[in-house]
């Protein structure tokens, strides 16, 4: 749904990736089995984190094997059987993208506007799937608390908000909701909003700098634009996701995970995969290496 949470794949050992994306594929059919076939059209890595760090503290694992995808058919792919972790992510993934699109429908694109309120009847569907195929994620308690936390930002939006650091916590709330919600343990749940949190101050901090250019040619909202954008502003804001993945890896590195595979892959996306894309980003549209800020 982000598309920025990706690992470094060159640097990931050839059976961890066979994990990666065995839970990838497993997560695409769970989310056609559970909440419409066309709500896998918001299927992205994004929500593998996810599914591999509830599985890790679900003590499930995952069980990975050779199967048949419709969208690939001649060669089996790593598929990764149904799990409580899959299923989430399939129910959580119906919650955010239906709020998602919601916010967007009047985007100032018109084009885009089009297809977002072409796409949200259907995602309403996959949504109201989800809340019936699963009661026990109470996922209409956590579309309240997204819906919360969107409206907040739409707020913030309307207001020409000149701050990225107020936008961001606004959606690190959310993403941290979403990342502890059910969670049992108290120490767990904390270090998974805390995980949840920094990420999603993350993702909405690259988000700004990667939307920016076209943010200025569609007269759209970007609060770097709003800021009065300047050679130190992105610095900062820069500077800013260092800090929060640097928050997000000790939150992990304090829930301990046991699943070696599992550890390895997160660790490889928040130490590797994250700073990856954002140089790729900050090379491309900035011609601007992140080791100089």
């Amino acid at each position: 749904m982000f598309g920025y949470i990706r690992v470094l794949e060159g640097e990931l050992k050839i059976n961890d990736y066979g994990v990666y994306r065995g839970v990838y594929c497993g997560l695409c059919k769970v989310m056609k089995k559970y909440t419409g076939s066309t709500s896998c059209f918001s299927l992205s890595y994004d929500f593998v984190f996810l599914a591999l760090l509830r599985s890790a503290l679900n003590k499930e694992g995952f069980k990975v094997s050779p199967g048949n995808c419709g969208l690939h058919p001649i060669k089996k792919r790593p598929i990764s059987a149904e799990n409580e972790a899959l299923k989430y992510c399939a129910g959580a993934s119906a919650v955010l993208t239906y709020y998602k699109l919601l916010d967007d429908k009047n985007d100032k694109d018109t084009k885009k506007r089009l297809a977002v309120r072409s796409a949200l009847g259907t995602a309403k569907k996959n949504l109201k799937r989800a809340v019936k195929r699963f009661p026990e994620y109470k996922l209409k308690e956590l579309s309240d608390a997204v819906a919360e936390q969107l409206n907040k930002l739409s707020e913030l939006e309307k207001e020409n908000c000149p701050s990225p650091n107020i936008c961001a916590d606004v959606f690190g709330v959310l993403l941290g909701k979403v990342f502890a919600h059910l969670i049992e343990d108290e120490k767990e749940r904390a270090l998974c909003y805390q995980l949840g949190y920094r990420l999603g101050r993350y993702i909405y901090l690259i988000d700004v700098i990667d939307d920016y250019h076209d943010d200025v040619k569609k007269g759209a909202y970007n609060p770097l634009i709003a800021s009065g954008f300047s050679e130190d502003q992105l610095d900062y804001t820069v500077a800013s996701l260092a800090r929060e993945n640097y928050e997000a890896s000790a939150a992990l590195d304090a829930l301990e995970i046991s699943y070696s595979d599992i550890n390895n892959i997160l660790k490889n996306i928040l130490e590797l995969g994250l700073p990856s894309v954002l140089n790729k980003i900050l090379e491309k549209k900035f011609g601007k290496d992140p080791t100089d800020s």
